[in-house]
C-alpha cells in the first residue's frame, strides 16, 4: 500500500488485513519521501527479503515534479517498461520545481554512496520528466551533486 493514512485510511488497511491480505504500507511524511521509500523498496535485494530486487543492468531513476502529477504520470509508462536497456525504473519526486525535498536528498545520498541493488551498481542516469519549468536546471545539478 503506497501512502500514509491521509492517502489510504487505517480502516482500509485493517479491512484488508481482516480479509487475510498481507499488507505492507510504504509511506513518508511527503509525496517525495514516499516515492523515495518506494524506490528504496523497488531497488533493494529480493534475496534478503528487503525489497523487490528489480533488475539493475543500468541503474537509474526517473525524476518528476512532485507538486504536479502530469509529468510523473506521463513518464510512468516509460519507466515501468524500462529505459536504456534497464528493467523497470523507479520514479522519484521533487518537492517543487526548485526544491528537492529531504526525502529525495537522503535517497540520492544513500544510492550515490552505496549503489543500487545487490551486488551494488552505481547510478548511471537520472531521467528528468518535464521541462525546465517543471524541474529547474539548478535542481538537476543539485541531484547530480547529491549522488
Amino acid at each position: 500500500m503506497v501512502g500514509g493514512p491521509m492517502a489510504v485510511s487505517t480502516a482500509v488497511l485493517a479491512a484488508l488485513r481482516a480479509d487475510g491480505v498481507s499488507v505492507l504500507r510504504v509511506a513518508g511524511p511527503t509525496a517525495g519521501a514516499t516515492a523515495a521509500a518506494l524506490a528504496g523498496l523497488e531497488t533493494a535485494s529480493a534475496g534478503s527479503h528487503q525489497g523487490f530486487g528489480w533488475d539493475h543492468h543500468s541503474a537509474g531513476f526517473g525524476v518528476a515534479r512532485g507538486n504536479g502529477y502530469q509529468d510523473g504520470l506521463a513518464g510512468a509508462a516509460l519507466l515501468g517498461r524500462g529505459f536504456r536497456g534497464s528493467g523497470p525504473v523507479p520514479l522519484l519526486l521533487t518537492a517543487s520545481p526548485t526544491t528537492l525535498g529531504q526525502g529525495l536528498v537522503s535517497f540520492l545520498h544513500r544510492v550515490g554512496t552505496r549503489g543500487v541493488g545487490s551486488p551494488p551498481t552505481p547510478v548511471s542516469f537520472l531521467l528528468v520528466l518535464g521541462g525546465p519549468d517543471a524541474v529547474s536546471p539548478a535542481l538537476v545539478q543539485a541531484m547530480a551533486g547529491a549522488l
